[in-house]
């Protein structure tokens, strides 16, 4: 009877170990998912934040050239193949 005790005993031991085992493999499997995640999520917004700061340099660099008289559009006219568009401030003091 004291050996039939035993090994129930140690098989709910092993039951409970087999259990805490597979649990710990499952967390882990979920947390290295969500760190995949988090992780190519950060990756993308640092891509992101990057070129919209070289697009914020671009517009600045192109605001502080002088306007050439020759270069501007004017309204119904078209645009040379290579022109950029001229900037107006609204609402400015002039």
């Amino acid at each position: 009877m004291l050996a039939e005790l035993g090994r129930r005993a140690d098989a709910a031991l092993t039951r409970g170990t087999d259990a805490a085992h597979e649990a710990a493999h499952a967390t882990v499997s979920y947390l290295r998912r969500i760190v995949g995640a988090v992780s190519g999520a950060v990756t993308r917004v640092t891509h992101e934040t990057r070129d919209l700061a070289w697009n914020y340099r671009d517009v600045a660099a192109d605001l502080r050239r002088p306007s050439d008289a020759g270069t501007q559009v004017h309204q119904g006219e078209l645009p040379e193949e290579n022109a950029r568009p001229v900037l107006r401030v609204v609402n400015s003091e002039e």
